[in-house]
Protein backbone atom coordinates (compact mmCIF):
# COMPACT_ATOMS: atom_id res chain seq x y z
CA UNK A 1 0.00 0.00 0.00
CA UNK A 2 1.16 3.64 -1.02
CA UNK A 3 1.68 6.11 2.10
CA UNK A 4 1.13 9.57 0.43
CA UNK A 5 2.49 12.32 3.13
CA UNK A 6 2.81 15.96 3.12
CA UNK A 7 5.68 17.62 5.79
CA UNK A 8 4.74 21.00 7.02
CA UNK A 9 8.10 23.24 8.31
CA UNK A 10 10.50 20.72 6.89
CA UNK A 11 13.40 22.37 8.04
CA UNK A 12 16.01 20.69 6.25
CA UNK A 13 14.47 17.37 5.66
CA UNK A 14 15.08 15.60 9.51
CA UNK A 15 11.03 14.58 9.93
CA UNK A 16 10.66 14.23 6.36
CA UNK A 17 13.61 11.48 5.87
CA UNK A 18 12.24 9.48 8.80
CA UNK A 19 8.82 9.27 7.31
CA UNK A 20 10.25 8.39 3.73
CA UNK A 21 12.75 5.73 5.73
CA UNK A 22 9.11 4.44 7.12
CA UNK A 23 7.82 4.24 3.25
CA UNK A 24 6.18 7.57 2.46
CA UNK A 25 5.92 8.86 -0.88
CA UNK A 26 5.65 12.61 -0.38
CA UNK A 27 3.77 14.60 -2.38
CA UNK A 28 5.30 18.22 -1.04
CA UNK A 29 6.98 19.21 1.54
CA UNK A 30 5.87 23.14 3.00
CA UNK A 31 9.05 25.13 4.36
CA UNK A 32 9.71 29.21 4.79
CA UNK A 33 13.59 29.32 4.92
CA UNK A 34 15.12 29.55 1.82
CA UNK A 35 18.67 27.38 2.68
CA UNK A 36 16.70 24.31 3.75
CA UNK A 37 14.30 24.66 0.82
CA UNK A 38 18.09 24.43 -1.10
CA UNK A 39 19.21 21.78 0.78
CA UNK A 40 16.41 19.75 -0.01
CA UNK A 41 16.23 20.73 -3.81
CA UNK A 42 19.80 19.78 -3.90
CA UNK A 43 19.21 16.33 -2.63
CA UNK A 44 16.23 15.78 -4.28
CA UNK A 45 18.14 17.17 -7.80
CA UNK A 46 21.01 14.86 -7.34
CA UNK A 47 18.99 11.99 -7.26
CA UNK A 48 19.15 11.19 -3.58
CA UNK A 49 16.52 7.76 -3.12
CA UNK A 50 14.33 9.55 -0.10
CA UNK A 51 13.41 12.51 -2.10
CA UNK A 52 13.63 12.12 -5.32
CA UNK A 53 11.90 14.46 -7.56
CA UNK A 54 9.92 15.69 -3.92
CA UNK A 55 8.24 19.21 -4.85
CA UNK A 56 9.08 22.14 -2.16
CA UNK A 57 6.73 24.83 -1.34
CA UNK A 58 8.90 27.86 -0.39
CA UNK A 59 7.18 29.94 1.57
CA UNK A 60 4.68 30.56 4.57
CA UNK A 61 2.42 27.45 5.01
CA UNK A 62 -0.82 29.20 5.25
CA UNK A 63 -0.73 30.99 2.11
CA UNK A 64 -0.10 27.66 0.26
CA UNK A 65 -3.15 26.87 -2.22
CA UNK A 66 -3.20 22.99 -1.55
CA UNK A 67 -5.84 22.85 -4.43
CA UNK A 68 -3.21 23.34 -6.95
CA UNK A 69 -0.82 21.00 -5.60
CA UNK A 70 -0.72 17.56 -7.32
CA UNK A 71 -1.77 14.64 -5.23
CA UNK A 72 -2.80 16.51 -2.30
CA UNK A 73 -6.43 15.51 -2.33
CA UNK A 74 -4.92 11.55 -1.97
CA UNK A 75 -2.31 12.79 0.83
CA UNK A 76 -2.78 9.97 3.65
CA UNK A 77 -0.16 11.77 6.17
CA UNK A 78 0.41 14.99 7.69
CA UNK A 79 3.70 15.10 9.08
CA UNK A 80 4.71 18.51 10.89
CA UNK A 81 7.27 19.77 13.43
CA UNK A 82 5.94 23.30 13.94
CA UNK A 83 8.76 26.18 15.40
CA UNK A 84 9.63 25.49 19.26
CA UNK A 85 10.51 28.90 20.08
CA UNK A 86 7.17 29.96 21.44
CA UNK A 87 7.54 26.79 23.93
CA UNK A 88 11.44 26.36 24.63
CA UNK A 89 12.91 27.35 27.92
CA UNK A 90 15.41 28.77 25.65
CA UNK A 91 12.87 31.83 24.22
CA UNK A 92 10.48 33.89 26.01
CA UNK A 93 7.78 31.28 25.87
CA UNK A 94 4.81 33.34 24.70
CA UNK A 95 3.17 30.53 23.28
CA UNK A 96 -0.14 31.48 21.75
CA UNK A 97 1.15 35.13 21.70
CA UNK A 98 4.42 34.45 19.99
CA UNK A 99 3.37 35.23 15.99
CA UNK A 100 6.00 32.07 15.41
CA UNK A 101 2.97 29.63 17.07
CA UNK A 102 2.45 27.52 13.43
CA UNK A 103 -0.36 25.07 15.43
CA UNK A 104 -3.19 26.48 14.42
CA UNK A 105 -1.73 27.29 10.64
CA UNK A 106 -0.98 22.97 11.48
CA UNK A 107 -4.51 22.15 12.24
CA UNK A 108 -5.78 24.70 9.23
CA UNK A 109 -3.68 22.36 6.73
CA UNK A 110 -4.94 19.30 8.47
CA UNK A 111 -8.74 20.46 8.22
CA UNK A 112 -8.15 21.19 4.18
CA UNK A 113 -6.18 17.96 3.20
CA UNK A 114 -8.43 15.48 5.98
CA UNK A 115 -5.51 13.15 6.34
CA UNK A 116 -5.88 9.70 7.27
CA UNK A 117 -3.47 10.50 10.33
CA UNK A 118 -0.90 12.90 11.35
CA UNK A 119 2.00 13.18 13.02
CA UNK A 120 3.08 16.18 14.67
CA UNK A 121 6.14 17.13 17.57
CA UNK A 122 7.28 19.78 19.18
CA UNK A 123 9.39 20.32 22.46
CA UNK A 124 9.23 18.85 25.73
CA UNK A 125 8.66 22.56 27.10
CA UNK A 126 5.06 22.41 25.24
CA UNK A 127 4.35 19.86 28.05
CA UNK A 128 5.14 22.37 31.19
CA UNK A 129 2.72 23.53 33.44
CA UNK A 130 3.43 27.39 32.20
CA UNK A 131 1.18 25.66 29.14
CA UNK A 132 -1.07 23.19 30.41
CA UNK A 133 -3.96 25.20 29.37
CA UNK A 134 -2.63 25.97 25.72
CA UNK A 135 -1.26 22.54 25.30
CA UNK A 136 -4.72 21.02 26.13
CA UNK A 137 -6.40 23.71 23.75
CA UNK A 138 -4.03 22.18 20.97
CA UNK A 139 -4.60 18.61 21.31
CA UNK A 140 -8.38 19.22 21.34
CA UNK A 141 -7.78 21.16 18.03
CA UNK A 142 -6.04 19.06 16.25
CA UNK A 143 -8.84 15.76 17.34
CA UNK A 144 -11.70 18.73 16.10
CA UNK A 145 -10.12 20.37 13.33
CA UNK A 146 -13.03 21.72 11.84
CA UNK A 147 -14.34 23.61 14.92
CA UNK A 148 -12.50 26.83 13.83
CA UNK A 149 -12.39 29.95 15.83
CA UNK A 150 -14.82 32.77 15.35
CA UNK A 151 -14.06 35.67 14.30
CA UNK A 152 -12.80 37.84 17.31
CA UNK A 153 -12.45 34.81 19.58
CA UNK A 154 -9.29 34.50 21.78
CA UNK A 155 -7.83 31.20 22.18
CA UNK A 156 -8.60 30.95 25.46
CA UNK A 157 -12.47 31.20 24.74
CA UNK A 158 -12.22 29.07 21.43
CA UNK A 159 -10.67 26.30 24.20
CA UNK A 160 -13.81 26.75 26.26
CA UNK A 161 -16.23 26.33 23.41
CA UNK A 162 -14.18 23.01 22.34
CA UNK A 163 -14.26 21.78 26.11
CA UNK A 164 -17.53 22.40 25.87
CA UNK A 165 -18.53 20.86 22.15
CA UNK A 166 -15.86 18.14 22.65
CA UNK A 167 -17.97 14.89 23.78
CA UNK A 168 -21.42 16.47 21.71
CA UNK A 169 -19.90 17.22 18.09
CA UNK A 170 -21.19 16.50 15.19
CA UNK A 171 -17.96 17.55 12.73
CA UNK A 172 -17.59 14.48 9.75
CA UNK A 173 -13.74 15.09 10.23
CA UNK A 174 -12.99 13.87 13.77
CA UNK A 175 -9.07 12.38 14.93
CA UNK A 176 -8.53 10.02 17.62
CA UNK A 177 -5.47 11.67 19.38
CA UNK A 178 -2.08 9.31 21.07
CA UNK A 179 -0.06 11.52 23.10
CA UNK A 180 3.63 11.21 24.96
CA UNK A 181 6.87 12.37 25.43
CA UNK A 182 10.06 10.46 24.28
CA UNK A 183 13.86 11.00 24.69
CA UNK A 184 15.84 10.16 21.63
CA UNK A 185 18.63 8.27 23.53
CA UNK A 186 15.86 5.31 24.65
CA UNK A 187 15.99 4.85 20.81
CA UNK A 188 19.99 4.44 20.09
CA UNK A 189 20.27 8.43 19.08
CA UNK A 190 23.44 9.49 20.89
CA UNK A 191 21.55 12.34 22.24
CA UNK A 192 19.48 13.38 24.62
CA UNK A 193 16.64 14.90 23.34
CA UNK A 194 12.84 15.27 24.32
CA UNK A 195 10.15 15.77 22.27
CA UNK A 196 6.49 15.39 22.47
CA UNK A 197 4.70 13.64 19.88
CA UNK A 198 1.27 14.07 18.98
CA UNK A 199 0.15 11.18 16.49
CA UNK A 200 -3.95 11.15 15.24
CA UNK A 201 -5.67 8.35 13.48
CA UNK A 202 -8.79 9.90 11.71
CA UNK A 203 -12.39 8.09 13.46
CA UNK A 204 -13.00 6.10 10.37
CA UNK A 205 -9.75 4.87 10.51
CA UNK A 206 -9.52 0.99 12.36
CA UNK A 207 -5.65 1.59 13.43
CA UNK A 208 -4.35 -1.16 15.76
CA UNK A 209 -0.86 1.34 16.80
CA UNK A 210 1.21 1.73 19.55
CA UNK A 211 4.15 4.26 20.04
CA UNK A 212 7.42 1.73 19.83
CA UNK A 213 8.54 0.51 23.06
CA UNK A 214 12.38 2.17 23.64
CA UNK A 215 15.31 -0.13 22.78
CA UNK A 216 17.84 1.89 24.66
CA UNK A 217 18.40 2.47 28.39
CA UNK A 218 20.46 4.29 30.77
CA UNK A 219 20.30 1.79 33.00
CA UNK A 220 22.15 -0.62 30.57
CA UNK A 221 24.78 1.51 29.87
CA UNK A 222 25.37 1.83 33.60
CA UNK A 223 25.61 -2.44 33.46
CA UNK A 224 28.25 -2.63 30.75
CA UNK A 225 30.18 0.24 32.29
CA UNK A 226 30.18 -1.60 35.93
CA UNK A 227 31.17 -4.42 33.87
CA UNK A 228 33.93 -2.81 32.40
CA UNK A 229 32.49 -4.09 28.71
CA UNK A 230 32.65 -0.92 27.03
CA UNK A 231 35.96 0.36 28.48
CA UNK A 232 37.49 -2.70 27.40
CA UNK A 233 35.57 -2.25 23.92
CA UNK A 234 36.73 1.45 23.73
CA UNK A 235 40.17 1.14 25.51
CA UNK A 236 39.64 3.57 28.14
CA UNK A 237 42.23 3.58 31.32
CA UNK A 238 40.63 3.78 34.30
CA UNK A 239 41.57 7.20 35.27
CA UNK A 240 39.65 8.72 32.10
CA UNK A 241 35.91 6.59 33.05
CA UNK A 242 33.48 9.10 33.53
CA UNK A 243 30.03 6.39 34.16
CA UNK A 244 26.44 7.29 33.60
CA UNK A 245 24.89 8.12 36.67
CA UNK A 246 22.03 5.30 36.43
CA UNK A 247 21.91 2.19 38.06
CA UNK A 248 23.14 -0.89 36.82
CA UNK A 249 20.53 -2.65 35.56
CA UNK A 250 20.06 -5.77 33.15
CA UNK A 251 16.37 -4.53 31.79
CA UNK A 252 16.06 -6.48 28.04
CA UNK A 253 17.12 -3.02 26.34
CA UNK A 254 20.82 -2.16 24.90
CA UNK A 255 22.92 0.62 26.33
CA UNK A 256 22.39 4.22 24.98
CA UNK A 257 25.14 5.49 22.27
CA UNK A 258 27.59 7.85 23.86
CA UNK A 259 29.60 10.39 22.24
CA UNK A 260 32.09 7.66 22.14
CA UNK A 261 30.08 4.78 20.44
CA UNK A 262 29.39 7.81 17.35
CA UNK A 263 32.47 8.33 16.86
CA UNK A 264 33.94 5.09 17.08
CA UNK A 265 36.02 4.09 13.91
CA UNK A 266 37.04 8.23 13.23
CA UNK A 267 40.32 9.52 14.56
CA UNK A 268 40.49 9.98 18.53
CA UNK A 269 38.79 12.36 19.67
CA UNK A 270 41.76 12.31 22.70
CA UNK A 271 40.23 14.99 25.49
CA UNK A 272 37.66 17.21 23.36
CA UNK A 273 34.79 18.53 25.71
CA UNK A 274 32.19 20.03 23.37
CA UNK A 275 29.98 22.92 24.83
CA UNK A 276 26.90 24.00 23.88
CA UNK A 277 25.98 27.88 24.14
CA UNK A 278 23.30 30.34 22.92
CA UNK A 279 22.37 30.68 19.19
CA UNK A 280 20.60 33.11 17.24
CA UNK A 281 17.65 30.46 16.75
CA UNK A 282 16.46 31.12 20.43
CA UNK A 283 15.79 34.60 22.07
CA UNK A 284 17.95 34.87 24.29
CA UNK A 285 21.50 32.67 25.23
CA UNK A 286 21.67 29.88 27.46
CA UNK A 287 22.93 30.86 30.36
CA UNK A 288 24.80 28.01 31.68
CA UNK A 289 27.08 26.25 29.13
CA UNK A 290 26.39 22.66 29.03
CA UNK A 291 29.39 20.52 29.10
CA UNK A 292 29.43 17.53 26.60
CA UNK A 293 31.05 14.27 27.98
CA UNK A 294 32.11 11.14 26.03
CA UNK A 295 30.64 8.32 27.75
CA UNK A 296 27.63 9.08 29.78
CA UNK A 297 25.38 10.89 27.31
CA UNK A 298 25.24 13.83 23.99
CA UNK A 299 23.72 16.75 25.30
CA UNK A 300 21.25 18.42 23.16
CA UNK A 301 22.81 21.98 21.93
CA UNK A 302 19.54 24.30 23.15
CA UNK A 303 17.70 23.17 26.64
CA UNK A 304 14.00 22.82 25.48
Amino acid sequence: MTVRGVELFAGGGGLLLGSALAGVQHVAAAEWNRWACETMRENAVTDYPLVRGLRILEGDVRSIAWETIPGSDQVDLVTAGPPCQPFSLGGRARSADDPRDMFPATTGVIEKLRPRAFVVENVKGLTRSTFSDYFEFIKLRLQHPEIRAREGETWVEHFSRLQREHTAVRADLQYKLITTLVDAADYGVPQRRHRVFMVGFRSDVDADWNFPEPTHSAHALAAVQRSGEYWDRHRVSKRDRIPVRATPVDDGRRPWRTVRDALAGMPSPGSIRARAHGSTMTSRPVPVPTPVTLDRRWMSPVRH
